[in-house]
């Protein structure tokens, strides 16, 4: 015969002794915990340095932030640090005068915050160089970073309009006196097709104790359509015209197409353009000369009509 179905009060047996089990192994892992968390360990740690620069001065070089401390303590402790504390490691400077500061780390001089009861084997790197100057502020221009290219068809005039053209920019005298502009982040005109205003951050140069006013600026970047436009009964001019002969030019008239800002095309007549014809070292006789034409700046020349005047000495 088949063996009967476990009964309800043998279920209730191995339920319970289940939960001794249970129970036991939670008392052996907490046990074990606490005896292995109350030796001694050695363990590393990157913690900020803080250095409060002397009243006077600022400081000019980078930190060579974070510094590897090795610390050692009870394993309690040192996960309690891990875990729980943000650690921040300062150091109370001896006096100090503007120029370089080689400033040795060591258990000594340097203060862990929070408190603890860790001790500081070793930090790595054992010591800084420091570089103080005298502070000084100046007006500073800013400089747009622009990249890319508008959309086909659309121009930027390289103009930029700043809502602050300037700032106030502050840092160790050595350093703001050979600055003379700052950049701002990257502004990208990639397949853009209209003007627009972008508030941007300014950029600080390499180094520490730089502060501006304003950190940013509003720029405005104007985008122009690209147009086309002929200009006909251009006056033509001639240049080093001989005494003794008289000149004739076909035609008397010339044709120029122009390209450029919509803006700029729009308000150029036809009394502002002039063609020249330089008859430099001609003589009698009959020649065809090729136009000079100067546009106006940001505009470019497609074509001119015609590509050749016939002009005659007599």
């Amino acid at each position: 015969m088949e063996k009967s179905l476990m009964t309800e009060s043998e279920m209730k047996r191995i339920i319970q002794n289940l939960d001794l089990k249970v129970w036991a192994l939670v008392i052996a892992i907490v046990l074990w915990f606490h005896v292995t968390t109350e030796r001694t360990y050695e363990e590393s740690f990157e913690i900020p340095l803080i250095i409060p620069p002397p009243e006077g001065l600022v400081q000019v070089n980078p930190l060579p932030n974070p510094i590897t401390f090795t610390l050692k303590g009870k394993g309690k402790d040192l996960l309690k640090l891990k875990w729980f504390s943000s650690l921040k490691a300062s150091v109370k400077l001896p006096k100090v005068k503007r120029g370089k500061v080689n400033l040795p780390l060591t258990k000594n001089n340097i203060r862990l915050s929070p408190h603890g009861v860790v001790e500081i084997v070793a930090i790595d790197p054992p010591a800084v160089l420091l570089d103080y100057d005298r502070p000084e502020a100046k007006k500073i221009k800013i400089s747009p970073h622009i990249v890319g290219t508008p959309r086909e068809g659309f121009l930027w005039t390289g103009e930029v309009d700043f809502s602050s053209p300037t700032v106030t920019f502050w840092g160790g005298r050595r350093k703001v006196r050979s600055i003379d502009s700052l950049l701002t982040e990257t502004v990208d005109l990639t397949n853009r097709d209209e003007s627009f205003e972008k508030k941007v951050a300014i950029l600080l140069p390499p180094g520490e104790g730089f502060r501006i006013a304003p950190d940013s600026v509003t720029l405005t970047i104007i985008l122009e359509e690209v147009v086309e436009r002929a200009f006909t009964e251009i006056t033509v001019r001639l240049l080093n015209k001989p005494r003794r002969w008289k000149v004739i030019f076909d035609p008397e008239k010339g044709e120029i197409i122009l390209s450029g800002p919509k803006s700029i095309i729009e308000e150029i007549q036809d009394e502002d353009l002039i063609i020249t014809l330089n008859l430099k070292g001609k003589k009698k006789g009959e020649f065809e000369i090729s136009p000079s034409f100067h546009p106006p700046s940001g505009i470019s020349v497609v074509s001119t009509d015609p590509e050749l005047f016939k002009v005659t000495l007599e």
